[in-house]
C-alpha cells in the first residue's frame, strides 16, 4: 500500500471513530465541526511525527489536503447516525379528525391506556372541534378514562371526580402558598399573601382565610351560580366545588368561573373525557419529542 493511501484511510477511519465519539457524548453544531477539524488535524500530525522522514518528500501541504473531504463526509455519517441512537427518534401518536372525543393513539392505532399521559406528560385525549377547509383542525386536548363508580382524572390546575350513581362531578383545584409571592387568580378568585396573611378576592368583596377553616362563597356564570368551598392548609389552598349534575353526557364548563382549568366534561362510550380550553389549530402538535398527528377521516 502506498503512503498516500495509507493516509488516506487512516483519516477515513479516524473521521468514522470522532463522528462515534462526537454523536456518544453528545456534541452539535459548531463544536461537532470544531471537533472534526481537530481530529483531523491531530491524525495528520501523527503520522508527521512516525513518517517523518517519508512524508517530506510528499510535501506539508498535500499530506494535510490528502482526505479532507472523504474524512468529513464519514465523520457526518458516524455523527448523525450516533446521535440518532443516542438521543432517540421523535414519537408519534396518532388520533382521527373526526368531530368529537378520541384517545390518543400509538402509530399503529392502538389507543394509550388510560393512565399514561405521553403528551407533556399530561394529555391522553384530544377533542376534534372544527374542520377547517385550509387543513387545520380546531382541537382541545385533555384526559380520559374508562368510568366506574367513581374516577378521578387529573388536568394540570384541576382535579374532576365523577360520581356515576348521580351522574355528578365535582371539581378541586390547589394553589401552593410559594406560588403566592405573586397574586394568583384561579376560577376567577384573586388571591394575595400580605405578611403571611392570605386574602381572597371575588365579586367585589375580599376576605381573609383562616388556616383549617372552610370557605363557603357563591359564583356566578353565565346561566347559573356556583358553590365554592376554600379552605385553607399550611403549604396549600385547596379549592372545591359543589358536585354539579352532568345533562345527558356532557357538561359545558366554558361559560362558568371554571374555564381557566378546564372547560368541558363528556361521557362516550364508556369512557369519560376532560379537556382544557385551549384551542390548536394545527394538524401536527408537538411537545418536545413527542408529536400529536391528527389523521384524515377516510
Amino acid at each position: 500500500m502506498g503512503l498516500k493511501t495509507m493516509i488516506f484511510y487512516t483519516k477515513i477511519a479516524v473521521s468514522l471513530i470522532a463522528g462515534l465519539i462526537a454523536g456518544v457524548i453528545g456534541i452539535s453544531g459548531i463544536v461537532g465541526i470544531a471537533f472534526f477539524i481537530l481530529t483531523f488535524f491531530l491524525s495528520t500530525a501523527l503520522f508527521l511525527t512516525l513518517k517523518r522522514d517519508t512524508i517530506l518528500n510528499l510535501g506539508f501541504y498535500k499530506i494535510y489536503r490528502e482526505g479532507i473531504g472523504s474524512s468529513f463526509i464519514a465523520f457526518l455519517l458516524t455523527w448523525s447516525i450516533a446521535t440518532s441512537l443516542t438521543l432517540g427518534q421523535p414519537t408519534i401518536y396518532l388520533a382521527t379528525s373526526s368531530i368529537g372525543p378520541h384517545p390518543i393513539c400509538y402509530s399503529n392505532g392502538t389507543p394509550v391506556p388510560p393512565s399514561f399521559r405521553p403528551l407533556n406528560s399530561t394529555f391522553n385525549a384530544v377533542y376534534v372541534v372544527k374542520l377547517s377547509e385550509n387543513k387545520t383542525w380546531k382541537i382541545m386536548l385533555g384526559v380520559y378514562s374508562e368510568y366506574e363508580d367513581k374516577v378521578i382524572l387529573e388536568l394540570p390546575k384541576c382535579s374532576v371526580v365523577y360520581l356515576k350513581s348521580n351522574n355528578t362531578i365535582g371539581l378541586s383545584t390547589t394553589i401552593s402558598l410559594e406560588e403566592l409571592t405573586q397574586n394568583r387568580t384561579r376560577w376567577g378568585i384573586k388571591f394575595a399573601k400580605e405578611d403571611s396573611i392570605i386574602f381572597a378576592v371575588y365579586e367585589g368583596t375580599r376576605v381573609r382565610l383562616e388556616e383549617g377553616r372552610t370557605l363557603t362563597i357563591e359564583l356566578r356564570g353565565n346561566a347559573s351560580t356556583y358553590l365554592v368551598y376554600m379552605t385553607l392548609y399550611p403549604d396549600h389552598l385547596q379549592i372545591e366545588t359543589e358536585f354539579l349534575k352532568v345533562e345527558g353526557n356532557s357538561l359545558n364548563l366554558t361559560g362558568t368561573p371554571f374555564s381557566d382549568t378546564i372547560c368541558f366534561i363528556c361521557l362516550r362510550d364508556n369512557q369519560i373525557y376532560a379537556f382544557e380550553s385551549h384551542i390548536y389549530t394545527y394538524r401536527t402538535i408537538g411537545f418536545e419529542d413527542e408529536y400529536l398527528v391528527l389523521e384524515k377521516t377516510p
